[in-house]
């Protein structure tokens, strides 16, 4: 008999795009990556492509992709209809769900070149919520959870190229569902994807403060006249940025509430 977890998984294709930029409204695919669930084991497929533009050094440090190595490739405009293909044949269980390490970036991506999921669901904001308050995570990227983890990849895997990452994130993904049944934040014999995406949803207040010059205090610690100025200037803390974190937000402002009476 199937249980939920594995059901869960059969779904998910992971997704992964190595790109010339950060901002993922003029950037362009120089790599994309799929990992799927096959037999047991995570399976994963990449392919190159050439931008339009010449890769920058400084994105060829990063991604350790280069000009010579894309010489010879088709634009990824060119090929993005066959990814839809080559996805919904690799994962055999529907509705698909879209899985990325910070999924909000590659889903804008992959939308301005017309490939679209109907959901997805972020492994970067599944970290950051369930170690917020874990003293033992300092970071939430995906090369600190794959070695906070001890993933061990299988030979010929090579870092940070876009199949290799797809592998990491389906592998940390499956250690962070390990937490979160322990935790009582999955009932096993629930849907998965729903109850995390609930989970998601509904924001945690934080017990001490993750970032910066007030790490480790409690909200209430932090002098309100920052967290006056953070409410009208941190994007994390705007409603309205793709940058928004509820549970930062709400733990601000219920911090401010009960200090202020």
């Amino acid at each position: 008999m199937t249980t939920q977890r594995e059901n869960f998984l059969s779904r998910l294709a992971m997704l992964d795009t190595e790109t010339t930029g950060k901002d993922y409204k003029t950037c362009e695919v120089i790599e994309m990556g799929l990992a799927y669930k096959e037999n047991g084991k995570w399976v994963e497929a990449s392919k190159l492509y050439k931008p339009d533009e010449p890769i920058k050094p400084e994105c060829s440090a990063v991604t350790n992709i280069t000009n010579r190595m894309v010489e010879d490739s088709p634009s990824f405009f060119e090929e993005v209809t066959a990814w839809d293909t080559i996805v919904k044949e690799a994962v055999q269980n529907i509705p698909v769900i879209g899985v990325a390490h910070n999924s909000f970036y590659d889903q804008k991506v992959l939308e301005r070149y017309g490939f679209t999921m109907g959901q997805w669901l972020c492994t970067l904001k599944i970290a950051k919520k369930l170690y917020a308050d874990d003293d033992t995570v300092t970071a939430a990227n995906l090369p600190y959870l794959r070695y906070y983890f001890d993933v061990e990849l299988d030979e010929g895997l090579s870092n940070h190229r876009a199949g290799t990452d797809c592998v990491i994130t389906a592998l940390v993904l499956e250690r962070m569902l390990d937490d979160m049944e322990s935790k009582g934040i999955i009932d096993p014999e629930l849907d998965y994807y729903d109850q995390i995406q609930d989970w998601l949803m509904k924001p945690t207040l934080l017990k001490k403060v993750p970032f910066g010059k007030h790490r480790g205090l409690s909200f209430e610690e932090v002098p309100m006249s920052y967290w006056s100025w953070a409410l009208d200037n941190m994007e994390s803390l705007n409603e309205n940025s793709e940058q928004y974190d509820p549970d930062l937000a709400a733990s601000v402002i219920a911090a401010v509430e009960k200090t202020m009476g």
